[in-house]
């Protein structure tokens, strides 16, 4: 597999791993919970960002400015959105620091 591949892969997952920690830090029910998944989101934020950035450095990640109809059209698509009910995760500071620990073992290895 290309270096390329697993960049991208990386990305793909150190951004699911975001995502389960915002919703880890939303639905959290005590400080220490909340606490430990806004740490974990922040650091997995900071790897998703540096994966981003050796990606574009390297040429493969690229974007391109986005058309103001589209951005018009999606400002006023979601304008009027109705929050989802309430999500259900684990309050479960292990689950945490396992998935935190998964996340930057798996980017040690992308970036060697």
């Amino acid at each position: 597999m290309e270096d390329k591949d697993l960049m991208e892969n990386e990305l793909l997952v150190i951004k699911g791993v975001c995502d389960l920690y915002m919703h880890g830090t939303l639905e959290s029910t005590t400080a220490e919970v909340h606490n430990a998944f806004k740490e974990a989101l922040n650091e997995s934020l900071d790897i998703q960002n540096k994966i981003y950035n050796l990606m574009s450095e390297k040429g493969w990640y690229k974007t391109c400015p986005a058309d103001q109809t589209k951005i018009d059209n999606a400002k006023q698509k979601f304008s009027w959105s109705v929050p989802e009910a309430p999500l259900t995760t684990p309050s479960c500071l292990t689950l945490i620091k396992f998935l935190k620990t998964l996340s930057l073992c798996v980017f040690k290895l992308r970036v060697r």
